[in-house]
């Protein structure tokens, strides 16, 4: 009994000096632990066991050259058009309006025929409805002849002459004119003796001579002729053709029967 106590005591010592020597070894174990922390590191020195491996060096990169951007070469400016023709407002000569012209050329019955063309020009200033002039003095005035015949007895003072006005030349451009002729400056010129004429005389000295001779014999013959040819030509004098003539810068006077619209 008493062994067995003795060996239970042995045991409880040896079991408390095991656990001291264990306490002892972590302790130490605490302390070197705490001391590798606070020792001072060397960052720059370079372990033993790890080889150090140098990086290669790497190339230099080549700058980037800038992209040059060529310069555009300026467009040739566009060719410039040529500036429009001043467009003409729309100008209207009134029906009724008077034109006053001059004629250029000569007219005649003795070479003119219906249905030839003549020109006069303008000698006022035609105007439209708001007084402002439109045609100046001097544009061209065109006639057609619509009738023409000398005067053929010495009653016929006028011969026969119809002029229609036509046309009205103002910048290069026609217009149409209508309108009646007022007035007409002209005059009548003879044309002499004509063969007409001569045969007359000759009828009435044959008619006087053969009157003369019934009533008087030879010397009434004679008397008879004389009187029958001054009968012959008092009457040659009175049906001769006289012609109907225009001469250049003669007056001639218009009233437009409707509108002249110029563009």
């Amino acid at each position: 009994m008493m062994k067995r106590m003795l060996l239970m005591v042995a045991l409880i010592a040896v079991a408390a000096c095991g656990r001291a020597d264990k306490d002892s070894d972590m302790a130490l174990a605490d302390s070197l632990s705490r001391d590798l922390e606070l020792a001072p590191v060397d960052t720059t020195a370079q372990l033993a066991d790890v080889p150090t491996e140098t990086p290669a060096a790497q190339p230099a990169a080549a700058p980037k050259r800038k992209a040059v951007t060529p310069t555009p070469t300026p467009a040739p400016p566009p060719a410039r058009e040529p500036a429009p023709a001043p467009t003409r407002s729309a100008a209207t000569i009134p029906a009724g309006a008077v034109v006053n012209a001059t004629a250029i050329d000569t007219l005649t019955s003795r070479t003119h025929k219906p249905g030839y063309v003549f020109v006069a020009r303008t000698s006022n200033d035609l105007k439209d409805e708001r007084g402002r002039i439109v045609v100046p003095a001097g544009a061209e005035i065109s006639f057609t002849v619509k009738a023409i015949a000398p005067s053929e007895n010495k009653g016929d003072t006028a011969g026969v002459l119809v002029l229609e006005p036509t046309q009205l030349m103002v910048d290069g451009r026609a217009y149409t004119v209508r309108g009646s002729v007022d007035y007409v400056e002209k005059y009548l010129k003879g044309r002499g003796v004509q063969a007409g004429d001569v045969a007359k005389v000759g009828a009435g000295t044959a008619i006087g001579a053969v009157a003369g001779r019934i009533i008087g014999g030879k010397k009434g013959t004679v008397i008879g002729g004389a009187v029958g040819a001054a009968a012959g030509t008092a009457r040659a004098l009175e049906t001769y053709d006289r012609d109907v003539v225009v001469p250049p810068g003669a007056a001639i006077t218009v009233t437009l029967s409707s509108d002249v619209v110029l563009n």
